[in-house]
């Protein structure tokens, strides 16, 4: 009978054990599932996650304008020859200028006209710019005046001083 009384007290301290395993296995398979959200799901986190952190996007636009500008002075460099360095590109200033402008225009674009009293400005108030001007006619297709100062330009002499004709 002693036995007995020791039997007891084991196999209730087992079956107590198998049922804490079980119902612990039960509980964390059904209960405790990572969660697997679909792409939208995602991204309304993510949006409503900026919103209340807008700051993150800030920087993310500053990285992605480093990174534009990085990206675009690497494509620009092998053509600066051809941009900075020929004969055939009316220009203004020293040779050895310190800064040099690319100017890309059309004699049609009032946008380009603007400009030019800023270039005067430039011109006059530095002696260490160099711009270069490079006729882009943008308007050429629409507006056969466009055309034909784009082509009178590129046979005219460039006498390096810009002048007003009326």
């Amino acid at each position: 009978m002693t036995k007995l009384n020791y039997l007891k007290p084991v196999a209730s301290v087992l079956i107590s054990a198998v049922i804490a395993a079980v119902g612990s296995v039960y509980i964390t398979s059904n209960y405790f599932k990572p969660q697997t959200l679909s792409s939208d799901e995602i991204g309304k986190l993510a949006a409503n996650y900026l919103v209340k952190n807008p700051n993150y996007l800030v920087e993310a636009g500053k990285a992605l304008e480093n990174q534009n500008t990085s990206a675009s002075l690497e494509s620009i460099i092998p053509y600066a020859p051809a941009l900075f360095e020929t004969k055939e590109t009316p220009n203004i200033g020293p040779d050895n200028a310190a800064v040099a402008v690319i100017e890309f225009f059309d004699y049609q674009c009032h946008f380009c006209m603007q400009v030019a009293p800023v270039v005067e400005s430039v011109l006059s108030q530095s002696s260490d710019v160099k711009f270069f001007f490079k006729e882009f006619p943008i308007f050429a297709g629409s507006k056969q005046v466009s055309a034909m100062g784009a082509a009178t330009g590129l046979h005219c002499e460039f006498n390096g001083s810009m002048q007003r004709y009326p």
